[in-house]
């Protein structure tokens, strides 16, 4: 079963794999030598930065194997304990159990010996049943193998394949700590400046991502110094305020940023989704706003409106043709009437923003039951 699958600068490819393969050979020793990992194609993509583009090639890196299952006993997830009221959970790869909302508060307790000592981490098992929380030292005796390296090997496995991704991901980061305002108020002005980049949108535009922008600029590397403003400052106190403000989301992903922004340092490899909380944050609440207002058609077809705010909720990107790229933007006014615009002049604003222009009504039509008003020869003001 195919696991997951990243790419790796090719640079790195040599060093990457020696450090698989001698993981590998970990899991066949502990009994688990289903585990293996394979490199696709190479592709070059190009990475824009302010002094121009540049040419990186980049590799795929495929993994395969089962979930590890031991006795009847499969292993769900790591808890990493911050010694905190919350901690952080690690699915393995591959495995989408629920686990139950217990162990995201779990003190550390284990289930097999019935105590309560310091732990960094805490092992998720179960029978099909019930989930129960097993320390590291108690794994001998509660699967009944010789050593409890052959589960924990496993895991420390996967997690070395996402330690693996985020560092070559960002081949400049610190191994240190950084300040949680300070990643935010950048990724704020990332996301003002440049739109928000995801993988997907990467490997769409060639840009890097907005969380290795982020480490970029902090760990001051050329081409990614960034003027940062009260704008941003306020969307980083905005982004706080809505994680620290809730007490449960109902989904890994927010609940992990929740649990994270708990704190007033963040490590290296936690900066991309934190820095993806500020973005989360902006359409969620351009969602609620936009959610109590109903769309209406705006002016006449032909109609010339003239200094015009727009808010831009979202760029999408058509594909390319004879006359060269095409991008939607679909953008909502204050009373929540949406529009819609093709043009090969991508804006440069980051979705969220608000544009004041001068438009003209090319048509209106209907589109998932919601009224939009189609524009032509937008011209900012």
């Amino acid at each position: 079963m195919e696991l997951s699958t990243f790419s790796i600068p090719a640079f790195r490819r040599v060093d990457i794999q020696k450090r698989l393969e001698k993981l590998a050979k970990k899991a066949v020793k502990y009994g688990n030598g289903d585990i293996s990992f394979s490199f696709g194609d190479t592709v070059i993509r190009e990475v824009t930065t302010e002094y121009g583009k540049r040419s990186v090639e980049y590799i795929d890196v495929s993994v395969s194997g089962d979930a590890p299952k031991i006795s009847g006993w499969e292993f769900l997830a790591r808890v990493e304990l911050l010694g905190g009221d919350e901690n952080l959970i690690h699915h393995v790869p591959g495995n989408e159990t629920i686990l139950e909302d217990s162990f995201r508060v779990h003190d550390g307790h284990c289930d097999h010996c019935n105590t309560n000592r310091p732990r960094n981490d805490i092992y998720v098992m179960s029978d099909g049943v019930k989930q129960i929380a097993v320390g590291r030292s108690c794994l001998r005796d509660f699967l009944g193998i010789d050593d409890p390296k052959s589960i924990v090997n496993r895991a420390q496995f996967f997690e070395e394949l996402r330690a693996i991704q985020d560092e070559d991901f960002s081949g400049f980061s610190s191994h240190g700590y950084f300040d949680l305002h300070e990643v935010l108020v950048i990724a704020a002005g990332f996301i003002r400046t440049k739109g928000y980049i995801s993988k997907a949108k990467q490997a769409e535009t060639g840009y890097e991502t907005t969380g290795e922008a982020v480490k970029y600029c902090i760990g001051n590397v050329p081409g990614y110094k960034l003027e940062t403003s009260e704008e941003d400052r306020e969307w980083a106190n905005k982004t706080l305020e809505f994680f620290r403000s809730e007490s449960n989301f109902g989904n890994d992903y927010m609940d992990n940023i929740r649990v994270l922004v708990k704190q007033d340092i963040v490590k290296s490899q936690h900066v991309p989704i934190i820095s993806s909380a500020v973005i989360a944050v902006q359409r969620k609440l351009a969602e609620n706003n936009n959610d109590q207002k109903e769309s209406n058609f705006v002016g006449n077809v032909k109609e010339r409106l003239r200094g015009y705010d727009l808010t831009l909720e979202k760029i999408i990107f058509l594909g390319s043709g004879t006359w060269g790229p095409s991008y939607l933007h679909l953008m909502k006014d204050a009373d929540g009437n949406s529009f819609s615009w093709i043009t090969s002049n991508k804006l440069e604003e980051a979705e969220g923003s608000t544009i004041k222009v001068d438009v003209t009504v090319k048509t209106h039509k209907v589109y998932n039951g919601t009224k939009q008003t189609v524009l032509t020869r937008v011209k900012q003001k």
